[in-house]
């Protein structure tokens, strides 16, 4: 029959229904509008009345078909519920993903703390240091990060872009007298009063435009101040300075900062004024502070025509350079830093281990998405029964993988929180995580995590149709090649970590047990030795002999392990000094080599001789043309002879040579001795020429031989002896083998680091590996069981089951292999002296790999050796 309803009613039905449901609510308007009078009051209320239905019933529908069962508002619920089930895989997820962020957040906020070295300063952009480079052809390094000439401080008024200048002089320790206590105060500098418009030091007591401005005036840090007076405190209190001779200089404190960041390559302890422009001369780190950053190269390239102006000698091959502050302490290794400088690759192979172990969690944490995604088709299939959309599916695998990664990140910030303040200790540091950088990486990971580990379920079973989710088509017939290749790189970065931290390890190792061409036992050194106990060298060492437990006592300029710096031009007989050979100068006494049990290779040691003191109140002038004057005997090492042009060291015997300096000469003398060469310095460095001289005034450390007994007892009884000779000198005393192991305590924490990580690394993937291993063989059992039936044993199950883990370790390897070696190698450039990347850093990370795999996999597969018969009964 043909419908009775006006055309504008039909028009409206139609805009909300289409079909069937169009029918059915015309014939339910048709009939409730029956007995109405048309176009009366009672009929437009009928209207009215069942258009508003309509649109009730309309709206309701499409929500029922937009939201499926498991959706909507049960939809976190249902997530819960699925991941309770699951607690195994639920466990091994969170625990994986929250250790490996809680790792990356610590070393993030160590890899920050070290980029952040001297960002401090608000004005950093602009502040430079400014370093001094001889001729950089000379095979003795002559780039140094300090400044001997004076007329340097003639560059304000040469380069109108330099706004502040600052000289940081008397840099090497004060020997400082408070009362009756005395202590000894390494980072103590002379400075300018404008060093407070250029650094940022804020002040806790005291005023920065006046704290320096006038003589004999200190500045100390809270620390410093705590120590001395008990309390920070202390405007108007006084202290005394005691020179190398034994004089007292009395100095009033006008102002107290606060402590030095950890992240500062100048570290402060306290400062003092230059009281005079006499003082304001000789050796001294500088720093400018220029109008804008650009004008660095501005100077950089008009540098040789100031060098030309003020230079004394015009031919001079000097060259000053301007170093950014906050580029020093990764990147700056130069003679005298004023501390130990880290390498920018020791903080990549951090950032780079740790990026490693967060990609093997995510991979673990995908893999097992997967496997478990595969378990859901026939779930999927009920959900798209029931009207699911893609969109709704997609929401609900991106959720889950969501709440499991907002789980594993609150776990992360405690364990980060917790352990924070241990992994500073740990590196000696006070680490300060840049807050807004970790907001953004901890941003970016929750929408990253989550979307790479539910990828695989949205783009796989989402696609499927009902029918083939419904009969599990899926996880009968894919060979899911992705899962693999993500397997695969799992293993890739576990295999490169493994051996990353093999080849540290045998470096660090290397380090330390190398023969330096001397012996470093039982040895301790009594350093920094003031001008008075120079003077009465022999009265202490007759006096430290006679304790039991001493064997022998030396003296040395610079002790083994620091660099020697100071360095002189070797001449031979009517040789000019443009042909000489640059070499270092080792101040010794004569039984140095002895003592230290070097090698000679030919000659004998020094010859032993007497030079009478210098008179109280030299001048330099007059010191120099003494030491100028007195006769000379030499010891040589091997690398020093070959530059002289003897292949033979024997041939250098009874050779007669000189030396030259600007400030002072050595006078012709004979070689005596050829020592084999040795290790001055860390193994960072190569050997350098050498040549040990004979002069006291240069003398800076006493050695002391000690025997095998009571060694502490020994030291308590030189720490009396000193004490009752020289109350005024604090005894600064340590042990020559412990000093020389410190010269690589970076080697040590970054292999400690490194052996953590791999650990963790490795228990993560064998977590995820269990899960897979599990499913795959859950999923496999009816498989299994048949070739069981057909007479396959156990050993060929396990073979059949393990081709496909170990092709993904051959994967692995292929990725691992040129990576690790080529970064590894790289790192190792760092050493004038390493090891060598051998196979068996490789085969030992391929060998703990493939265990890995095989004992967890014979473990599973013994374990679900079931009788066929039970697993195909149900066909």
């Amino acid at each position: 029959m043909k419908s009775q309803l006006p055309r504008s009613i039909k028009w409206l039905i139609s805009l909300m229904a289409t079909g069937r449901d169009k029918e059915i609510i015309e014939g339910d308007f048709e009939e409730a509008l029956a007995e109405a009078k048309p176009r009366s009051l009672h009929y437009y209320r009928l209207v009215m009345k069942e258009l508003l239905g309509m649109m009730r019933i309309t709206h309701l529908r499409r929500k029922q078909r937009q939201q499926p069962s498991g959706l909507g508002a049960n939809l976190l619920k249902v997530i819960i519920r699925n991941l309770r089930r699951k607690w195994n895989y639920t466990v091994i997820n969170v625990s994986g993903l929250s250790i490996s962020l809680m790792v990356f957040g610590l070393i993030l906020a160590y890899v920050t703390h070290e980029l952040g070295y001297d960002r401090y300063h608000k004005d950093h952009e602009r502040i430079f240091r400014i370093t001094y480079q001889e001729n950089a052809d000379e095979p003795v390094d002559g780039h140094w990060a300090r400044v001997p000439l004076d007329w340097i401080n003639k560059l304000p008024d040469y380069f109108p872009q330099v706004e502040q200048y600052v000289r940081f002089q008397s840099f090497r320790f004060r020997d400082i007298q408070v009362g009756e206590q005395a202590f000894r105060e390494h980072y103590a500098f002379s400075v300018d009063p404008d060093v407070f418009d250029v650094l940022d030091l804020p002040f806790v007591h005291g005023d920065a435009q006046s704290a320096l401005r006038h003589p004999n005036s200190v500045v100390l840090t809270e620390t410093i101040a705590r120590k001395y007076f008990g309390t920070n405190e202390v405007l108007g209190e006084t202290l005394k300075t005691v020179s190398n001779s034994g004089d007292f200089e009395t100095y009033q404190v006008t102002g107290v900062i606060k402590d030095i960041p950890d992240n500062s390559h100048l570290p402060i302890n306290l400062l003092t004024t230059i009281n005079t422009q006499e003082e304001r001369t000789g050796w001294a780190y500088i720093y400018v502070k220029l109008s804008a950053e650009k004008d660095a190269r501005v100077i950089t390239e008009d540098m040789p025509s100031f060098i030309e102006t003020h230079a004394p000698d015009p031919e001079t091959t000097s060259m000053f350079n301007l170093q950014p502050i906050s580029d020093i302490h990764l990147n700056s290794h130069l003679s005298r830093e004023i501390a130990t400088n880290n390498q920018l690759s020791n903080i990549l192979i951090f950032l780079g281990a740790s990026v490693f172990l967060l990609l093997v969690a995510i991979i673990n944490y995908a893999n097992l998405n997967s496997v478990q995604s595969l378990n859901r088709s026939r779930e999927l299939g009920i959900r798209k029964v029931l009207g699911g959309s893609k969109t709704h599916l997609r929401q609900y695998f991106f959720l889950e993988s969501f709440l499991l990664f907002v789980l594993s990140l609150v776990l992360a910030g405690i364990g980060y929180v917790t352990l924070l303040k241990y992994l500073g200790a740990f590196l000696g540091q006070t680490l300060q995580p840049d807050t807004s950088l970790l907001l953004a990486v901890t941003l970016s990971l929750m929408i990253v995590v989550p979307w790479i580990s539910s990828l695989y379920p949205t783009q796989a079973l989402v696609k499927l149709s009902i029918i083939q989710a419904l009969k599990s088509q899926l996880a009968i017939n894919s060979k899911l090649p992705r899962r693999k290749i993500l397997i695969g790189l799992q293993f890739g970065l576990a295999m490169a970590l493994i051996s990353a931290m093999h080849i540290t390890t045998q470096q660090f190792h290397f380090l330390l047990n190398k023969n330096l061409g001397f012996e470093r036992e039982q040895l301790v050194a009594i350093r920094h030795i003031p001008d008075a106990v120079k003077q009465n060298m022999d009265v202490i060492r007759e006096e430290l002999v006679r304790l039991p437990s001493i064997n022998a006592v030396s003296a040395v300029m610079e002790l083994p392990g620091s660099a020697v710096r100071d360095g002189i031009i070797l001449l031979k007989p009517g040789q000019e000094v443009e042909d000489g050979i640059p070499v270092d100068i080792q101040i010794v006494e004569p039984n140095f080599p002895e003592l230290m049990k070097m090698e000679f290779v030919a000659g004998k040691a020094l010859r032993q001789v007497s030079y009478p003191a210098f008179p109280p109140g030299s001048s330099v002038q007059e010191i120099f043309s003494t030491i100028s004057d007195r006769q000379r005997s030499y010891v040589l090492n091997e690398a020093a002879v070959r530059l002289l042009g003897w292949d033979n060291p024997s041939e250098a015997l009874g050779k007669t040579i000189s030396g030259f300096n600007p400030f002072y000469q050595l006078s012709e003398g004979q070689i005596v001795g050829i020592v084999k060469d040795y290790h001055q310095e860390s193994l960072r460095a190569a050997i350098d020429p050498v040549i040990m001289v004979y002069e006291p005034i240069w003398l800076n450390h006493l050695l002391v031989k000690l025997n095998s007994g009571d060694l502490f007892e020994t030291v308590e009884q030189m720490e009396a002896l000193w004490q009752t000779k020289y109350a005024a000198y604090p005894m600064d005393m340590v042990f020559l083998d412990q000093e020389m192991n410190n010269l690589y305590e970076s080697e040590r924490q970054q292999k400690e680091l490194l052996k953590i990580f791999t650990a963790i690394t490795l228990v993560i993937a064998i977590l995820g590996l269990l899960g897979l291993m599990g499913y795959a063989l859950k999923i496999r059992q009816k498989e299994m069981a048949v070739r069981k039936v057909l007479g396959a044993d156990l050993v060929a199950l396990i073979q059949l089951l393990a081709k496909e883990y170990l092709w993904s370790l051959v994967i692995g390897m292929a990725l691992a292999v040129p990576l690790v070696w080529m970064s590894m190698e790289q790192w190792l450039q760092n050493y004038a002296y390493h090891t060598e990347i051998g196979v068996s850093s490789f085969a030992i990370g391929a060998i703990i790999l493939a265990l890995l795999i095989l004992v967890p996999l014979i473990t599973q597969v013994i374990r679900n050796d079931r009788n066929p018969a039970e697993v195909l009964k149900s066909e």
